[in-house]
C-alpha cells in the first residue's frame, strides 16, 4: 500500500475563456480552450499527486470514484501515466465520470459548474469501499480535500492516530458541515486554504482545540502565501505566473509542500517554498499553452 492517501471529488474539467460575459438570449464567443487535453483531466487529487509523485513520493494513491466511461477510463490513465497508485480509485458500474465546466468570463471572474458522479439509482456515493478503508488504515499521510461528507467522516475514523492528516479546506457545507469542520481542524497537522476560506477555517478552529504545532497555510494568489504555526504568521511572496486559467494552483501547492515535509523532513517555511515552486511551475507549463 501507498504511503500517502488523497481523498477527493475526481472530475474532468471542461475549460472555456469567453471574449466577454454570459448574457442570456445572446451568443458568447468563445476566445480560448486549453490544448493540453480537452476535458483536462482536474480535481484535488490529481493536482495533489501529481506534485508530490514529482516532488519525489512515489505512487500517493488516491481515493475516489469514477464511471466505467470513456472518461473514466482516460482519468485512470492519465493518473497512472503521472505517477499515481489509482488501485483505490473506484470505478463503480454504470455511473458517469464527474465532470466540471469552468467557464471564464472577460474579467477573469470563473464561473465553476460541478456533476458529482451518482450511482445508477441517482444518489451520490456515500461509503468508502473496503479497499480504500485498508489504505487509509495504513497511510503515513491522509489528505483530505472536497468529496462526500460521510466518506471524510470515514476516512477520519479509519486514519492512523500518528498518520500526518492534511485538510485541502472548501467553503463546501455539503463536504464540510460545520461539526466535520471543527473536527477536521482540531485533528489536522496542517491546514491548506485560500484567502476565500479563511472565515470558514477561522470558524472551524473556533470550535475545537488545534492539535499542538499545527500549520496553516492560506494563499493570497499573486499574493504569495502566509504560514502560522505556534503563534507565529509569516508571509512569503511569490514571483507570480500570469495565466488566464489558475485552477489547481492551491492544490499543487499542497501537494508540493506535502513531499518536501515528508522526504526531507523539511521545516514549513522550506516546505511551503517547495510547494509554491510546484505551483509555479505547474502554471509555468500551462503559460507554455498560448491559447489557455
Amino acid at each position: 500500500m501507498s504511503r500517502v492517501a488523497v481523498l477527493g471529488y475526481a472530475s474532468m474539467d471542461y475549460v472555456i475563456v469567453l471574449g466577454g460575459a454570459i448574457t442570456p438570449g445572446r451568443t458568447s464567443l468563445i476566445r480560448a480552450r486549453p490544448t493540453d487535453g480537452w476535458p483536462r483531466v482536474g480535481g484535488a487529487p490529481a493536482f495533489v499527486s501529481r506534485a508530490m509523485n514529482r516532488g519525489g513520493i512515489a505512487h500517493p494513491a488516491i481515493i475516489s470514484q469514477v464511471g466505467d466511461d470513456a472518461l473514466g477510463s482516460a482519468y485512470r490513465t492519465a493518473l497512472q501515466a503521472d505517477g499515481a497508485d489509482v488501485r483505490c480509485l473506484d470505478v463503480v458500474a454504470g455511473a458517469r465520470t464527474p465532470v466540471t465546466a469552468m467557464i471564464y468570463d472577460a474579467t477573469g471572474e470563473c464561473a465553476c459548474l460541478y456533476e458529482p458522479l451518482r450511482n445508477p439509482d441517482g444518489t451520490e456515493p456515500a461509503h468508502l469501499s473496503g479497499r480504500q478503508i485498508a489504505l487509509l488504515e495504513q497511510a503515513e499521510c491522509v489528505c483530505l480535500s472536497v468529496a462526500p461528507a460521510g466518506m471524510i467522516r470515514q476516512a477520519l475514523r479509519h486514519a492512523r492516530p500518528d498518520a500526518m492528516l492534511a485538510w485541502i479546506a472548501k467553503n463546501d457545507a455539503d463536504a464540510f458541515p460545520c461539526d466535520l469542520a471543527a473536527e477536521i481542524a482540531g485533528r489536522a497537522d496542517i491546514i491548506f486554504s485560500s484567502l476565500a476560506e479563511a472565515d470558514m477555517v477561522a470558524k472551524a478552529g473556533r470550535d475545537a482545540p488545534a492539535r499542538p504545532g499545527q500549520i496553516l497555510i492560506e494563499t493570497r494568489g499573486r499574493d504569495g502565501a502566509c504560514i502560522r504555526s505556534n503563534g507565529v504568521s509569516r508571509h512569503r511572496m511569490t514571483n507570480p505566473v500570469t495565466v488566464i486559467d489558475p485552477s489547481g494552483a492551491g492544490d499543487t501547492l499542497a501537494g508540493g509542500m506535502l513531499a518536501a515535509l515528508i522526504r526531507d523532513n523539511a521545516d514549513p517555511d522550506t516546505a511551503l517554498g517547495a510547494g509554491m515552486e510546484a505551483a509555479r511551475a505547474m502554471l509555468s507549463e500551462r503559460q507554455n499553452d498560448k491559447r489557455a
